[in-house]
């Protein structure tokens, strides 16, 4: 079994200071190909657990709206808890009303939907 000797990033201090993330290539990519600007309205669907939404608003210079919805609530915890760390203004709703599954996790910055 080959035992990696690079660090944690959940042990770096910049990690624990919301100055530096991790995403996988995949998710990086996407963010790379949709080229968010300030001022955009984005939509992400499946947006759990929040790394691709965290990263986008950076890039947006946290100015236009941003919306992320997932189906699961436990999941939208997880991105509620990680938008908050890297300081996303974050709104929180759901369809009906009510917390739990089909929440609508939407961070806003600047800008509102019109």
């Amino acid at each position: 079994m080959h035992k990696s000797l690079s660090p944690k990033l959940s042990q770096n201090a910049h990690f624990e200071a919301g100055k530096v993330i991790g995403m996988d290539a995949a998710s990086a990519l996407v963010v790379e190909a949709l080229d968010p600007q300030p001022g955009l309205r984005v939509l992400d669907l499946c947006c759990a657990p929040g790394v691709k939404l965290a990263a986008i608003a950076e890039l947006m210079d946290k100015k236009g709206s941003l919306m992320g919805v997932d189906i699961s609530g436990p999941r939208l915890n997880t991105t509620a808890a990680l938008l908050r760390k890297y300081k996303v203004c974050l709104n929180r709703s759901s369809e009906d009303g009510e917390s739990g599954d089909g929440s609508i996790a939407t961070p806003v910055a600047d800008d509102d939907w019109d």
